[in-house]
């Protein structure tokens, strides 16, 4: 009996591996998802989680600071009855603010890099999976 609870504490403790901690640089870029509103989510936008930067799970607690460059984001999406995974990779500029958006448009799923600093959204990029 020993020997199982001995693998089960090994094993769960595997799968919890260090959060990510936002960079303390002055120069550091502002990550976050989209939480959307009722009319929007009921006509195809998803709400979009980052769940991961890096590699590295993410604790939730949005939005998060990234090093400038490039960087790898994994993000959740729910809405219009599905939920997707993806994982977008994208150059984030020194002390500028990003929103991650999203939507389901028949089966493909999109995600938009938005650059927010100035307040007007502005397309940076957008990434399809089918």
């Amino acid at each position: 009996m020993k020997k199982y609870l001995v693998l089960v504490a090994l094993l769960s403790g595997c799968a919890v591996g260090p959060a990510y901690i936002n960079s303390t640089s002055p120069q550091a870029a502002s990550v976050d998802g989209d939480i959307v509103g009722l009319f929007r989510f009921v006509g195809g936008q998803a709400h979009v989680q980052i769940a991961e930067i890096d590699g590295i799970r993410t604790s939730g607690a949005a939005p998060f600071l990234v090093s400038p460059g490039m960087h790898e984001i994994g993000v959740s999406m729910q809405g219009d009855g599905r939920t997707a995974i993806m994982r977008v990779k994208e150059g984030f500029k020194s002390q500028h603010k990003y929103k991650l958006s999203g939507d389901f448009s028949g089966i493909t799923t999109r995600i938009r890099v938005l650059d927010i600093t100035d307040k007007n959204a502005i397309l940076v990029s957008e990434h399809k999976d089918k």
